[in-house]
């Protein structure tokens, strides 16, 4: 009995067991440890080739926008869509610009703003009721401007994909007169013989970042425009009378004020009823595409209802630069949303005081007044039903660039002019203020609200 005891407390040998198990332990530990450190270059390879495929993504996008503000056609491009097959494609699986292909490919699609989520990356709002909308046009036909980007990055069989929305770029129409009035009425009333409308290119201002040379009144180099054209297709009834009746309307003593390209010869200038024409460079189609395009990038956006008698504005610039008139370097894009008034005494937008402004103008479904002392460098365009411009009086009201007073409602009552000029008015086409207007700020386009998938 006691030798048992004595086996059993022997200890002998214990050590090497105890060896044995912490060996044991020792090596899955230190194999756990292999294998983890097996993955890591695989891991951190993934996660740089995610990071890359990002990047690339992301520049897809800066290719896809430059391809397309260099396409004046870009929209186009959607004609093929349809609602089941929307995306359409702009970069197809290529490596960037100047990379090789080891450094990643992408694929860049386009699709219009239809679809129901597209407003809360789009912003895209209907003016009257201030309520996110959908492009009214489908998956083909883009009416706001707007398009929405998809470009998917692939490095090392890793891809990233990440959206953003394409806003186009503005484009002017080729404006064919000082004063166009392209709609179903064109009826023009002048007072007095102090009042300005010239289709000769001249210079804006001395202060214009495109050509800092220039002095105010000097010629420009574009081709002149008539004075004043109407259209060529109405009245449905009788094409072409508009021209009788509006120089009809220019009394004797105020042919010279208005002036431009000769019907006769177009490369010289005359007076009179020589420079007041139909013509089919501005149509209603052509201002209703440019207005949808404008109105998408405009800084400002007001509503003017009926109920509140339009909007009064006076001083709005008040001398502070940067302000919703826009300045040189920064133009602004302007545009007033009234409602059709069958009375049409209906005023959108009443300017008076001392105002200077830069950009695009646009007043839809009522009048523009305009009173007191005026300067806007850019085109002014009103346009729907039951419209016109007035240029009141009572102080200097000046337009350097083009205006257009496209009425769309035939019945509209007797005695309410699209264009009524008074006192000091004048409307001097100016190639170079266009410019100004178009070349900056948001009428350049361009990419915004990203996101990634």
């Amino acid at each position: 009995m006691s030798r048992l005891r004595a086996v059993l407390r022997d200890q002998s040998g214990v050590a090497i067991v105890m060896a044995l198990i912490v060996l044991v332990a020792i090596t899955g530990l230190a194999l756990a440890f292999l294998s983890v450190s097996a993955f890591e270059p695989q891991i951190s390879q993934n996660l740089t080739s995610s990071t890359q495929a990002r990047y690339v993504a992301d520049a897809g996008l800066e290719w896809a926008f430059e391809i397309l503000v260099s396409d004046p056609n870009w929209q186009n491009r959607l004609a093929p869509a349809t609602g089941a097959n929307p995306n359409i494609l702009v970069v197809a699986n290529q490596p960037l610009p100047g990379l090789a292909a080891t450094f990643g490919q992408v694929t860049v699609t386009m699709r219009n703003d239809f679809q129901p989520a597209d407003p809360q990356m789009t912003g895209y709002k209907d003016v009257l009721t201030n309520t996110l909308q959908v492009d009214p046009g489908g998956p083909n036909a883009d009416t706001n401007n707007f398009v929405i980007l998809t470009s998917t990055g692939t490095v090392g069989g890793v891809t990233k994909t990440v959206s953003a929305v394409f806003r186009g770029p503005i484009t002017l129409p080729s404006f064919n007169a000082a004063l166009a009035m392209p709609g179903v009425q064109a009826d023009f009333n002048a007072v007095g013989a102090s009042f300005t409308i010239n289709g000769q290119d001249t210079n804006c201002c001395s202060n214009d970042p495109l050509c800092p040379t220039c002095v105010r009144d000097a010629p420009g180099n574009a081709p002149p425009v008539y004075g004043i054209s109407v259209s060529t297709v109405y009245p449905a009834n009788n094409p072409g009378s508009f021209e009788q009746s509006v120089e009809a309307s220019v009394a004797h003593n105020q042919q010279g004020d208005i002036s431009g390209r000769s019907q006769l010869n177009p490369a010289q200038v005359t007076t009179g009823n020589n420079t007041i024409a139909k013509d089919a460079g501005i149509s209603p189609t052509i201002v209703a595409n440019f207005v949808a395009q404008a109105k998408s990038a405009a800084t400002t956006v007001l509503s003017s209802k009926m109920a509140t008698g339009g909007l009064s504005y006076n001083n709005l610039n008040g001398g502070t630069a940067g302000s919703m008139w826009g300045t040189p370097t920064s133009p602004a894009i302007v545009y007033i949303k009234g409602e059709p008034d069958p009375t049409s005494n209906f005023t959108a937008l009443d300017i008076g005081g001392n105002s200077t402004g830069y950009g695009i103008l646009i007043v839809e479904d009522g009048d523009l007044r305009i009173h007191g002392n005026f300067l806007w460098n850019g085109p002014i365009i009103v346009t729907g039903q039951y419209v016109g411009i007035g240029f009141m009086g009572g102080g200097n009201q000046t337009v350097y660039g083009a205006v257009i007073s496209n009425e769309m409602q035939a019945n509209e009552p007797a005695g309410y002019f699209e264009a009524y000029v008074n006192g000091n008015s004048k409307i001097q086409y100016s190639k170079q203020a266009m410019n100004m207007a178009i070349n900056g700020g948001a009428s350049k386009g361009g990419l915004f609200s990203w996101r990634e998938q």
